[in-house]
Formats: structure tokens, sequence, C-alpha cells
């Protein structure tokens, strides 16, 4: 059985981060944060309803990734927190 990996999910606000309570809990397995495409396909998957920016945070709360979705779709994953200027844990795990 692959091992999977627990993240809370945050809705980014105009001026906070609020906790997500459609899905408060997001499992991924590490082949999909080892790839972009299934990353993003997986995404789609779980937030087909969802609209907004949010945030992965890791089960010790760090910023994992922050990704924009509409309709469904993600359609922006970023690289860099706005906040720190520091790249997001996500892009070592893809490269």
């Amino acid at each position: 059985m692959a091992k999977t990996i627990e993240f809370k999910v945050y809705k980014k606000e105009l001026k906070y981060l609020k906790p997500l309570m459609y899905k408060e809990r997001l499992f991924l397995t590490r082949a999909v944060l080892m790839s972009l495409d299934k990353f993003r396909e997986e995404i789609n998957k779980q937030f087909e309803n969802l609209y907004g920016e949010f945030l992965l945070k890791d089960m010790k709360g760090k910023p994992f990734a922050r990704f924009a979705v509409n309709r469904g779709k993600m359609y922006k994953i970023y690289k860099t927190s706005p906040v720190t200027g520091k790249i997001y844990p996500i892009w070592r795990r893809l490269c």
C-alpha cells in the first residue's frame, strides 16, 4: 500500500487564511507529489466544485504548496511565498 501524506487545507481570503471546512484534510501519495501532472490531476479531482486560492500546510503547520483553482481546474501553482520569498517545498519534490 502506498504511503500517504496528510495536509491541512486553507483557503486564502482577502487578508487572512481560513481553514476549509468542506475539505479539512487532504491525503496525497508520494507518487502524486513527484510529478506536476499527477499533482494537478489529483487537485482537479479533489477540488472540482471549488474556486479561489488554497494553501496546503503539512501537519507541523509549515506551508507546502499554494495554488489557485477556478471551476474545478487548477490554473496556477505558486513557486515562491509572497511573504517570505522562499520557494514552496513542493517544488523541491517536483524538480
